[in-house]
């Protein structure tokens, strides 16, 4: 008996996904219906659906045969082809796939290297369409740009920090709906859609999965940042550091713009500055939208310059961010920090070094190709 959590996918394909676009929809609104039947009464959990496909997982040992086709597949799949032949859902049987490794919506998973992988020649021609579509002053249909956006969506599987290369294409067709609607691609799309090509020409496609999800206490440092409207405030307590800045036009700008450069100052920071390699950095801010903003990655247009830097700087030097949510309690020194307050700061922490620090130059979208 294999030990691993883990020890192979499985996909069951019903085959069609063809169509009308109401005929699609009725599709899928019924096996959606179907599987939650699957989940929530027969129980099998971790069932994904992308259209007429499901995939999961199952551990190695657990093997059925699947009478009707004389076939051994993993239990959870021979319970799912079960419930399809109660409804009366067609399959068949060059679609009931399974194994270590499997090729799951065009990416290759395997289960023992614990990767996700994009094909090179995939990885190609999505450069090449971000490429040929980001040409300032040209135009483009709404239903092209909505192509883009689809198949870039798809991408981020393997690249989710290049979520933040998609906000202006997301500002050009806010509130639009005729499909043939002409758009104008302006200088600002094409910047991001070529820092998207760029950090994935760069690439080699792979993400890790046993990196993906980790916790404060996995962190290799901690950090805490805040802002008000005199200044920004960033504390390394393993350091016994403390760094502030003045908030130029902070009333301006808004008190959010300076939570979440805060943030990216003290990523900075830490990745450049002390000759040391953090992979898992941790900041704790009491700012909730600040949190939300480095968690979905996604920002309005005049924070989106933030999310960007971030990218550059994690994919630069290879390390992951976990931007977390404390009370305003919790934070003091930093608090302190940002107001100036360095009296209270230091005695909250009495070894504290305080040093002043200039925010990093934010990236427009765009990087050398």
């Amino acid at each position: 008996m294999r030990s691993a959590p883990v020890g192979g996918g499985c996909s069951s394909g019903r085959g069609g996904g063809g169509g009308t676009v109401v005929e699609r929809r009725i599709w899928c609104t019924f096996f959606g219906l179907v599987l939650w039947i699957a989940t929530f009464v027969r129980l099998l959990r971790d069932l994904f659906g992308y259209v007429d496909d499901v995939f999961s997982w199952e551990l190695a040992d657990k093997l059925e045969t699947y009478e009707p086709y004389g076939e051994v597949y993993p239990a959870k799949q021979v319970a799912l082809l079960k419930l399809w032949d109660e409804v009366g859902i067609p399959h068949e049987k060059h679609k009931q796939l399974w194994g270590f490794r499997l090729e799951i919506i065009g990416f290759d998973v395997d289960t023992r290297t614990m990767t996700i992988t994009m094909a090179v020649t995939a990885r190609d021609e999505f450069v090449r369409a971000l490429l040929t579509f980001a040409v300032a002053g040209q135009h483009r249909k709404l239903k092209e740009f909505q192509q883009l956006a689809g198949w870039a969506n798809w991408a981020f599987n393997v690249y989710p920090l290049l979520r933040p290369g998609l906000c202006e294409v997301y500002q050009k067709m806010r509130g639009k709906a005729k499909p043939d609607a002409p758009i104008w691609v302006n200088k600002t799309v094409e910047q991001q859609l070529k820092w998207i090509a760029g950090h994935v020409r760069a690439s080699d496609g792979i993400v890790m999965l046993d990196s993906v999800e980790w916790g404060l206490a996995d962190a290799d440092i901690t950090l805490y940042t805040d802002a008000s409207f005199a200044g920004m405030g960033v504390w390394v307590p393993d350091m016994h550091l403390g760094l502030q800045c003045v908030a130029k036009d902070a009333k301006e700008k808004g008190i959010f713009f300076y939570e979440a450069l805060s943030v990216l100052s003290a990523l900075e920071h830490i990745l450049t500055h002390h000759g040391r390699a953090f992979t898992r950095v941790a900041i704790l801010c009491d700012n909730s939208n600040t949190v939300d903003m480095f968690h979905s990655l996604r920002a309005q247009p005049k924070y989106n310059g933030i999310l960007t830097s971030a990218t550059d700087l994690l994919l630069a030097h290879k390390a992951q961010l976990r931007v977390i949510h404390i009370p305003g309690v919790q934070n003091i020194v930093a608090d302190a920090l940002s107001r100036f307050d360095n009296a209270a700061a230091v005695a909250a922490d009495p070894d504290l070094t305080i040093l002043p620090f200039i925010p990093p130059r934010l990236t427009l979208g765009a990087i050398q190709l």
